[in-house]
């Protein structure tokens, strides 16, 4: 797995880059028992399925990592985790399958929307690019489908904010470790608040997690190229982290929530208030 200090090996890649979603095995052990040990390696297989795309400059949301282990820290019930990727997957380019992802009920279930999306799921990188260049490649599709709703009724009602606010940090010898990781914990504990309060989430500095992907960063321009695109394909708004006000990108993307229409908030109160509807609400404005 690549490392903080090695070079890319990115082929070149159009901008902007395509937006694709990691598809593997999560769930292991029985129902309401999870086995940790099992998951614990199924995330990391994702990861390093993913690393390799992100080196060859696609934007990647990697739910594995979005949601790491929050089957011990929250009370959601897996049907609201599998509404949420329903959500997701119609803003994505591709789908790319690791490992057993044909073995996962999930995984099928996927494979079968990005199929009536008439969208690719790949099974390698090397079909990802050669689909990128324009050249013959291989994709998963089902066969003999039938008509059927894209959402159910819990997928549609289901809100999606993006979190935003501090992830890397610089010291004088190079990455502030320490710093990252705080700015990770505390998305992580944001997250996990908000989902337990009805609100999904995506959040970038679990997504694009520098200790989980073995040192590897995501390159800045894709990092914010991915929030922007997941936030204007399937956010309904932006919840701001503490810290978020120091960070010129940040504010930057806040600008273009604006500019999109998508509402900001920077309190659990204020977000709670939105997503009940028909109380009044403070959102915060780029003006």
């Amino acid at each position: 797995m690549a490392s903080s200090g090695q070079k890319d090996p990115a082929q070149p890649a159009a901008w902007p880059p395509k937006l694709g979603y990691i598809a593997a095995k999560y769930y292991a052990g029985p129902h309401g028992q999870p086995d940790n040990a099992a998951i614990d390696r199924n995330i990391r297989t994702a990861v390093q399925y993913a690393v390799p795309f992100w080196q060859n400059g696609y934007a990647i949301f990697v739910p594995h990592l979005n949601t790491h282990h929050f089957q011990s820290f929250t009370s959601v019930e897996e049907p609201v985790y599998v509404a949420f990727d329903k959500r997701l997957l119609p803003a994505m380019d591709f789908l790319a399958g690791a490992g057993n992802v044909v073995d996962s009920t999930g995984g099928r279930g996927e494979i079968e929307l990005m199929t009536r999306l008439d969208k690719p799921s790949f099974p390698s990188l090397r079909e990802t690019n050669e689909w990128r260049a324009g050249r013959k490649h291989m994709t998963y599709r089902y066969e003999g489908l039938g008509e059927g709703l894209l959402f159910d009724e819990a997928a549609v009602k289901l809100k999606i904010a993006v979190l935003d606010g501090p992830f890397w940090a610089e010291g004088a010898a190079g990455p502030d470790l320490k710093q990252i990781r705080d700015n990770i914990d505390a998305a992580r504990h944001a997250a996990i608040d908000l989902w337990n309060a009805g609100i999904a989430c995506f959040t970038p500095q679990m997504n694009a997690s520098y200790f989980e992907s073995g040192g590897y960063r995501v390159p800045e321009p894709i990092y914010d190229f991915t929030i922007r695109a997941i936030l204007e394909r399937a956010g309904d708004c932006v919840f701001l982290l503490p810290g978020w006000e120091h960070c010129p990108d940040v504010r930057a993307r806040v600008d273009a929530a604006t500019k999109l229409g998508k509402p900001v908030f920077d309190t659990k109160r204020s977000v709670l208030d939105w997503k009940d509807g028909g109380k009044p609400m403070i959102t915060l404005r780029s003006v």
